[in-house]
């Protein structure tokens, strides 16, 4: 089976992070360029949004790395046994202020400053670094915002109807074709809308002209939620060969036909069967109708 390679939007806007931050780094003659092509690497992220919190957890690492580095380094430049203290120092201050996601950042950033000034002034290494990482993290955040930004709301769309595809196609093969229904794969798809909606609804430029079509995203995502967990009962049970009125009213309405096969039937299966039925169908009109 083969799998379908290409580059992301995502991909290109990295690489264009990258190029910016090595030009600005030359063109001011900055000495370590590496420093902010990385923060630009790790602040581009898939959303605006997600952008803004992977800079602000490398910007807090940062100074919380360049503050105890050049403690340290001032006292005991290069030293090893300082630097492995000064490791315990800054997981401990980002531990005390909640800067978990900062953690890794701010150890990088003391071993830097332990080990690689080489003679030169620890203040001055201390502040370039914060400058390094501060404009990386512009760069990726505006490149993401102005270059191609991404486009969760036509994605939510897309995902949305697609979720109803799958739904009314998949129940109809259920009843009139007697065929499994793939409740986890619905379960993905639920999960897969939420995420979108959720990385939609951090960004910072939301069109107040998309607030309908968001409510209707998320009225979809209520109404495949109660299609699955009705669904997940339904399964367990044994299909009936009897359909009560109301539901063959429902097929009807959703398929504009009738199924073939099936008789009026009272018993207790029946019943059971037909209850939980009439919650999907009850359901999936209102996703039709959505």
């Amino acid at each position: 089976m083969s799998v379908e390679k290409k580059i992301g939007m995502r991909n290109i806007k990295t690489a264009i992070s990258v190029l910016i931050c090595l030009a600005i780094s030359r063109a001011f003659h900055m000495e370590y360029p590496f420093y902010a092509a990385i923060a630009a690497v790790v602040s581009l992220q898939k959303s605006v949004a997600n952008s803004l919190k992977a800079g602000k957890n490398r910007m807090l690492g940062t100074t919380a790395g360049a503050a105890v580095g050049l403690l340290l380094a001032l006292f005991f430049p290069n030293n090893i046994i300082a630097c492995s203290i000064g490791i315990i120092i800054v997981i401990y201050i980002c531990n005390i202020l909640k800067w978990n996601d900062a953690v890794a950042n701010a150890c990088i950033v003391l071993i830097a400053i332990m080990i690689n000034m080489k003679g030169q002034n620890p203040y001055a290494y201390s502040f370039n670094r914060l400058l390094d990482t501060f404009i990386g993290i512009n760069v990726a955040v505006l490149v993401n915002y102005f270059v191609f930004p991404p486009k969760f709301y036509e994605k939510i769309q897309v995902q949305r109807e697609e979720l109803k595809h799958y739904i009314i196609s998949n129940l109809y093969e259920h009843i009139y074709e007697k065929k499994d229904f793939d409740n986890e794969m619905l379960g993905k798809r639920i999960v897969q809308l939420q995420d979108s909606i959720i990385l939609y609804e951090k960004e910072r430029r939301i069109d107040k002209g998309h607030k309908y079509g968001l409510e209707k995203a998320l009225k979809t995502v209520e109404y495949a939620k109660s299609i699955k967990d009705n669904m997940a009962i339904l399964q367990k049970q044994k299909q009936s060969q009897g359909l009560s009125a109301e539901n063959l009213k429902s097929l009807e309405n959703i398929y504009a036909e009738l199924p073939k096969g099936f008789e009026s039937c009272s018993s207790r299966d029946c019943i059971v069967y037909n209850f939980l039925l009439g919650e999907i169908l009850h359901w999936s009109e209102n996703l039709v109708n959505l």
